[in-house]
């Protein structure tokens, strides 16, 4: 039985019909190699690039671990709200140096028994009571049994403005840390001090 031809099944060219009628694109062997060699050069050099991809992608996964770890409330909640205003709203002692600074009267305002001033920082009340428009605006979610939230129940939900303070950009965790610092944390009443009722919340 004689040999078979290596043409038969190495063949040396390649012919790929198109849509033309007349032309042909013929493929030899050498440039079937050649487009072989690129593509696996082509997929040689994609995977340095796809390892960096994985290894960026690993490295933020594990840094969104490590800052849900060290803050586990990363999104606002009712009862963040509640700790940062909790904490934040608190009367200030103010010098009578800072009232002038200021620009405020010290005829109507509360003297402490040291000489300083009773006060209050606006940004903190500003937010609590923007805080209070929030919770009305979701009056289903907040309102429950009728009881609606402190400062909702005789005054009305809008924004009252207020344009005899001057304002001045602050960074706001130096706002806070003065705050903690010229807190009164042991309040006491003056003798002559008038106690009013506490309105109703119903």
């Amino acid at each position: 039985m004689a040999p078979q031809s290596k043409d038969k099944y190495f063949p040396v060219s390649y012919t790929e019909d198109t849509d033309s009628l007349g032309d042909t694109v013929v493929y030899d062997t050498e440039t079937l190699l050649q487009q072989s060699e690129k593509q696996t050069t082509r997929k040689r050099d994609l995977l340095p690039v796809l390892t960096g991809v994985c290894a960026l992608l690993n490295i933020a996964l594990l840094v969104t671990i490590i800052f849900l770890l060290r803050h586990p409330e990363p999104f606002i909640t009712d009862q963040r709200c509640a700790r940062q205003l909790s904490v934040t709203v608190r009367h200030v002692s103010i010098s009578p140096e800072i009232m002038t600074a200021i620009d405020k009267s010290n005829s109507n305002a509360v003297q402490l028994p040291d000489g300083n001033y009773l006060g209050a920082t606006e940004v903190f009340h500003q937010l609590h009571c923007l805080n209070l428009i929030r919770q009305h605006s979701y009056k289903e979610y907040y309102d429950v049994d009728g009881r609606r939230p402190p400062g909702l129940t005789d005054s009305p939900a809008t924004l009252r403005k207020h344009l005899d303070t001057k304002h001045k950009c602050r960074k706001f965790d130096k706002i806070v840390e003065w705050e903690k610092k010229n807190q009164i944390k042991d309040p006491v009443r003056p003798e002559d001090a008038v106690v009013l009722q506490t309105p109703p919340t119903r």
